[in-house]
């Protein structure tokens, strides 16, 4: 296993590595800077994002589930059914259990396995928070956990790489017998959170990652097999970069003032599929169906957004 308080294989940090870092430094200075102003200036994307990142968590795991009957279970409108349903829900307890405490949540391998059984509960699955192998995946997450608090107590350790090295390291041990990828996604977000990089919490990193699924795998492919090869870092940093980067549209679009107007526009931002009115009131809870059905109805004068359907079958959709 790497030490994450060494140079690790295949994580290097050459002047382009360190560019990329200082460029999201200067993303995250923005996002403290607009928030410090307006605290409530990246409130309106936290739920579509957590929505989104459930989505994209269950499609990485093989399953789908629809955005409209995921916020339907999320209301308690209904129960979950299938597979997909379950995992989804679970995830979405996670994520905003994170969301509300990532500051005091403290890495270790009994944290790992109870977010890995809470992830799991909707299942009451009997594999839930148990390790694959109780003969080395003990030792070895524990010895990962031990490393990376070494890591964040040393004043030589860059916090990006030791999140990085985590990160890879777990993935690639694969402790529980299914979600692994799931779990090292939410132990990523967990993590950069507490270092203070919190744009997971209003772009879906989920997401992100796996958009670059195919890059993210053969670069830790390639750095494995290469050492001192930075390929691995530099497609990390390219999917915070990317996110950073979606964020800050978000505060320039807002113009540090979170308008009604601009939540909507922020809900229909991170929304695939068609919406009902509903759904997009029940999202939006401080404002009343005049307000809501003025602003749909500017969206669709615009051509921001489409009319699907009459009556109580109406949905709208983002062009």
């Amino acid at each position: 296993m790497d030490s994450v308080t060494q140079q690790p294989e295949g994580i290097a940090f050459s002047p382009a590595i360190l560019l990329k870092l200082c460029t999201i430094h200067e993303h995250r200075g923005a996002e403290q800077l607009a928030c410090a102003r307006n605290p409530e200036a990246l409130d309106a994307y936290r739920e579509a994002t957590m929505f989104q990142s459930a989505l994209a968590a269950t499609r990485m795991e093989g399953m789908t589930i629809g955005d409209t009957r995921l916020r339907c279970l999320a209301r308690e409108e209904a129960e979950p059914q299938s597979p997909a349903e379950r995992f989804a829900m679970g995830y979405l307890y996670v994520w905003g259990l994170i969301e509300q405490r990532y500051a005091s949540i403290r890495l270790s391998p009994g944290t790992i396995q109870q977010l890995h059984r809470d992830m799991l509960w909707y299942e009451k699955a009997e594999d839930a928070g148990e390790w694959k192998d109780e003969t080395e995946t003990p030792a070895a997450i524990r010895d990962l956990c031990r490393e990376y608090q070494a890591a964040k107590r040393s004043k030589d350790g860059i916090p990006m790489q030791s999140i990085f090295v985590f990160y890879r390291a777990f993935t690639a041990i694969a402790p529980f017998e299914r979600y692994n990828t799931s779990c090292a996604n939410l132990l990523l977000l967990l993590l950069l959170c507490q270092e203070g990089y919190t744009v997971g919490l209003h772009v879906s990193l989920d997401a992100a990652l796996e958009g670059n699924k195919r890059k993210l795998g053969n670069a830790a492919k390639k750095s494995k097999e290469h050492a001192g090869d930075e390929t691995y870092a530099v497609r990390m940093l390219e999917t915070l970069l990317a996110c950073y980067e979606t964020q800050t549209e978000y505060l320039q679009r807002m113009g540090q003032r979170v308008s009604n107007e601009a939540r909507i526009r922020a809900y229909f931002d991170q929304i695939e599929e068609p919406v009902t009115k509903r759904a997009i009131m029940d999202a939006n809870p401080s404002m009343s169906q005049k307000t809501v059905e003025r602003i749909l109805q500017k969206m669709q004068d615009e051509g921001a957004i489409r009319k699907i359907g009459a009556a109580r079958a109406t949905r709208y959709k983002r062009r």
